[in-house]
């Protein structure tokens, strides 16, 4: 049974449209976390390599997995010190801000993982990944992206809302099931929606959205198949 976890502010027109996935739980807030982000998955918890990994102190994750390992450091809402487990893998690399957990960045050299680190701390909020390919507004991120092989689309940034802060990002306005991409808000008002259709049309994805309100940012999703 797959549960997958959302933030605690997704409104419920999205979680019942995420519920025909698996079990949608809603994260509470993690303390050590700017208001703003404090229950956002990728500001939270990530997996690599089959891997889950969360923020110290996090313990509600206990109660559905045992296999998780968490940071050793302590986030803070001071940026970048919130971004400790915001990264994102393709294959065999992790792509990461320069604040990511010692304990994330050791997994990886242990594993024999190609590292990449770029300078939006934000690394997984700003990315959408699809399979091989990403949807980015930042020009660090593509061109790490790039340079590694992978297929990458620019959008301009902004036109995504999120709570206290300017704007918000795709990676966390979104997230990758199955083979559907599942926008929250409505995906057809962002300025670039045609170059995003027809990108992810050619990587082979469904868009799913809930379009009953502008698109937001919640910090994407996290989950696990039990």
């Amino acid at each position: 049974m797959r549960t997958i976890f959302v933030s605690n502010e997704m409104p419920l027109s999205t979680r019942r449209l995420m519920s025909k996935y698996g079990n949608v739980v809603e994260l509470p807030s993690h303390s050590g976390l700017p208001d703003a982000i404090s229950s956002h998955p990728d500001a939270i918890i990530s997996n690599i390599h089959n891997k889950c990994f969360a923020l110290k102190g996090y313990d509600f994750i206990k109660t559905y997995t045992n296999d998780v390992v968490f940071t050793e450091e302590t986030p803070s809402v001071v940026y970048p010190n919130d971004t400790l487990v915001n990264c994102f893998c393709i294959d065999n690399m992790l792509f990461s801000g320069k604040s990511i957990s010692r304990t994330i960045s050791e997994f990886a050299e242990n594993n024999g993982m190609i590292h990449i680190t770029v300078n939006q701390g934000y690394t997984k909020c700003s990315t959408l990944v699809f399979k091989q390919s990403i949807i980015t507004s930042d020009p660090g991120i593509k061109k790490a992206a790039e340079v590694k092989g992978i297929k990458t689309l620019l959008i301009k940034p902004g036109y995504i809302g999120i709570k206290e802060y300017e704007y918000g990002f795709i990676g966390g306005a979104c997230c990758t099931i199955d083979n559907d991409v599942v926008f929250f808000g409505n995906i057809k008002e962002h300025p670039d929606y045609s170059e995003i259709v027809s990108f992810l049309s050619e990587e082979g994805a469904d868009i799913v959205c809930d379009d009953s309100y502008p698109l937001f940012d919640f910090g994407g999703i996290f989950e696990i198949d039990n």
